[in-house]
């Protein structure tokens, strides 16, 4: 069983959602991500970041946004930020 990155968990890795297209994610999520603070629109009928989002740095100690974006979003798991 993977265990999935859970608030309080220091990173020992940078994540970045670059800017452009996430072909994969719905574009019903549009909402949700604004919510959790990062540069997203609809473009053409899909999720388009409209830049570079820092989502965590090397060292970081992981808050409840953070985690939401990293597990419930984009599916990482503590393995995949060591």
């Amino acid at each position: 069983m993977e265990d999935f990155a859970k608030e309080g968990f220091v990173t020992n890795q940078s994540v970045v959602i670059e800017k452009g297209i996430i072909d994969w994610m719905a574009h019903s999520m549009e909402e949700r991500l604004i919510h959790l603070g990062l540069p997203a629109e609809v473009k053409d009928g899909k999720i388009n970041m409209r830049h570079d989002f820092v989502v965590c740095k090397v060292g970081d100690t992981l808050n409840p946004t953070q985690t939401k974006i990293l597990v419930n979003d984009f599916f990482l798991s503590n393995a995949d930020l060591m």
